[in-house]
């Protein structure tokens, strides 16, 4: 993404969505230390298990679910590996579009795929994707308020036309690493 790292050695507020055990979070804090990271999730023992790990000075975690993610503003909201687990991925894409900066970068890291299944059931990782996908993405997402069941091998289209829905402007493909889609936007 263009300009991401200026913007994290400058300092940035980074908001995580859906952190998990925060290890991007510590990452992030520890590389660049002039920028501040919180990490959300809605999942108390995944946020006990980010502080047990011990965080910098520039890095908290907090149990919230997208919705609560706090007033901002942030200059960074990322979402690695968390829009398919998600209730509501709109909603949550809503609510990052009010807490950034304007001006603000939007980072969605999603597992590989492609928006037609037959481009991709080739690939034995689409295979493994498609199958945890519909083990634990999609049963896990209706499960909470939203139900949207998103799922993490839409294909990029989707996932764009969420993001410009939401209104961020200039939503793509930032990367494709093959592994991964790199999903960007700018509020």
């Amino acid at each position: 993404m263009p300009g991401l790292v200026e913007r994290l050695e400058r300092g940035a507020g980074v908001a995580d969505v859906g952190c998990g055990h925060g290890v991007a979070d510590l990452l992030i804090g520890r590389r660049r230390p002039a920028s501040t990271v919180t990490g959300f999730d809605a999942h108390e023992a995944s946020i006990a298990k980010a502080i047990e790990a011990g965080s910098p000075d520039n890095v908290s975690f907090r149990v919230a679910d997208a919705a609560g993610i706090g007033t901002g503003p942030y200059d960074v909201v990322v979402f690695f590996d968390s829009l398919p687990d998600l209730g509501d991925p709109p909603a949550a894409l809503r609510r990052a579009h009010e807490v950034l900066a304007d001006g603000g970068l939007l980072i969605a890291v999603e597992p590989w795929s492609t928006d037609r299944l037959e481009d991709g059931i080739g690939n034995p990782t689409v295979r493994i994707e498609y199958a945890s996908s519909t083990a634990l993405c999609t049963p896990g997402s209706p499960a909470q308020p939203g139900r949207y069941g998103l799922g993490n091998q839409g294909g990029p289209a989707r996932r764009i036309r969420l993001l410009a829905e939401a209104g961020f402007r200039e939503a793509g493909l930032a990367a494709d690493t093959g592994f991964n889609l790199v999903l960007a936007a700018v509020k």
